[in-house]
């Protein structure tokens, strides 16, 4: 499967990369309270959205995209832009009811977005 990856397909893993490493971040602040995993967690955003960004380019400028990049752009984005922004507010503090709701729902809007 690796051999049938595209340049842009490694700057969407780069992309997932972050993403889990914003999740894995905003766990480790609920579980020391130190506040720097949060700005680590915010930093890791910044950085998958450049990989986004980069991943479309070179796909355009190389003129090569795969199914499979496809499937993993998708999946990338939905936990960058879904599941990361609702788990970096759910550690700041979103932990009621009412905000369970809204931060799922946020990710179902994301999921929904990203299938189509």
């Amino acid at each position: 499967m690796i051999r049938d990856f595209h340049l842009a397909d490694w700057f969407t893993l780069g992309n997932a990369v972050c993403g889990t490493g914003v999740l894995f971040s905003s766990m480790s602040y609920l579980d020391d309270n130190e506040v720097l995993h949060i700005y680590l967690a915010v930093l890791l955003v910044f950085a998958a959205l450049v990989f986004d960004v980069l991943d479309g380019r070179i796909a355009r400028w190389r003129q090569k995209a795969s199914l499979l990049g496809k499937e993993l752009d998708s999946l990338a984005d939905v936990i960058l832009f879904g599941v990361a922004p609702a788990i970096i507010a759910y550690g700041c503090g979103m932990r009621g009811l009412y905000d369970r709701v809204i931060l799922a729902y946020f990710v179902a809007c994301g999921v929904s977005r990203a299938t189509t």
